[in-house]
């Protein structure tokens, strides 16, 4: 993900396996930082990524709902389990002027075998739900039923939230 301060651009990169990083590349590509997750591969699956115009970053954890806010030299700011085993951070946005943080996802009843695909309205100050919305319905009885998730999401000018989910 590319940002621009004002000043001069910066490339914001998340990825690797035990553990996973997130990294701030100066325009010329020298690194400026590496922020090491509490996240590794063998334990969970990489959610995503989202940068805001000051280079604060918020990344997250897909399968064990977890986000985290990291400021733009590099440090934890805070860090926040979501619903345990019931909830999934895929995808990441923000509104138009970046004063809400959007996460798309999935939401989980296995006692009742269900999913929904879900958009989660988050807090930018410590990474609490503050509302979701249900919005595609799976019922997981099936042989090899997977919930329908979103996985890609953005906003609109009218404060609409525009999103991709796959079918099984």
């Amino acid at each position: 993900k590319r940002e621009n301060d004002g000043h001069s651009s910066h490339i914001y990169v998340i990825g690797g396996e035990t553990p996973m990083q997130l990294k701030k590349y100066n325009s010329t590509g020298t690194i400026q930082w590496t922020y090491t997750t509490p996240w590794d591969t063998a334990a969970v699956w990489l959610g995503t990524l989202a940068t805001d115009n000051s280079g604060v970053s918020y990344i997250t954890s897909g399968t064990s709902p977890e986000i985290e806010r990291i400021d733009n030299a590099g440090g934890m700011v805070w860090h926040q389990n979501g619903s345990g085993f019931s909830d999934e951070y895929w995808s990441i946005t923000f509104n138009c002027d970046k004063s809400k943080l959007i996460v798309g996802g999935t939401t989980l009843n296995m006692f009742a075998f269900e999913a929904y695909a879900t958009i989660f309205n988050m807090d930018l100050n410590n990474g609490n739900v503050l509302s979701s919305q249900n919005l595609a319905y799976t019922d997981l009885t099936g042989f090899g039923a997977t919930p329908v998730e979103v996985r890609s999401i953005t906003t609109s000018k009218n404060a609409k939230a525009i999103y991709l989910t796959h079918n099984d």
